[in-house]
């Protein structure tokens, strides 16, 4: 698996002891709660990127999309997609 969220700093040093061993791959591990300096430096044996969830929601914020809404008329259907 590429992209991993956990809710406990147990959980994710138990997914990276895994990790490490070889059982699988992961590219990002998403910690729901605070990151403890083990979680951190098991990261870091396993090649493993690892982040809390309130850094990912930073990141959200500080690259937020500017979504605009386009009015299509389709003709044939007569239909208005918003």
């Amino acid at each position: 698996m590429k992209y991993i969220v956990v809710d406990t700093s147990a959980k994710a040093l138990k997914l990276l002891c895994q990790v490490e061993k070889g059982k699988f791959f992961c590219k990002l591990l998403v910690v729901m709660d605070d990151l403890s300096a083990e979680v951190k430096k098991q990261a870091s044996n396993s090649k493993t990127k690892v982040m809390s969830f309130t850094e990912v929601e930073e990141i959200g914020k500080e690259k937020l999309l500017d979504f605009k809404v386009k009015l299509c008329v389709l003709q044939e259907c007569r239909m208005t997609v918003v």
